[in-house]
């Protein structure tokens, strides 16, 4: 496994077992993280603050691999412009979408 996923014990163990069963190698490992992705987009889907930044990132359509350079309170602003981007669930404050932004990334995107 090049680049074992969270649970590794897990997909170790399934793959020994689909292994005896039918020729198809890393068949575990590529299920896991493809359930894995789609739990994290529905997550993310789910969160005002997940569903600002992809429409951000969506806006600039691949133009430049930089798309927001500046402080928390100019990406708060710009976010918040948007018009589905208040009520409930947003953050408040800059520092409401700070540690928003980090409780997404600590539990979608570090790897453990």
């Amino acid at each position: 496994m090049t680049s074992p996923p969270r649970m590794v014990d897990f997909t170790r163990l399934g793959e020994g077992n689909d292994s005896g069963a039918r020729p198809c190698p890393r068949r575990i490992d590529a299920l896991y993280k493809a359930n894995r992705a789609e739990s994290v987009a529905a997550a993310l889907e789910s969160s005002p603050v997940g569903v600002a930044v992809r429409d951000l990132v969506d806006d600039y359509n691949g133009l430049s691999e930089v798309v927001f350079y500046g402080t928390v309170k100019a990406l708060y602003d710009k976010l918040s412009a948007g018009t589905h981007h208040s009520g409930e669930g947003w953050p408040r404050s800059p520092k409401g979408l700070s540690e928003a932004l980090k409780r997404q990334t600590r539990r979608y995107f570090v790897r453990y």
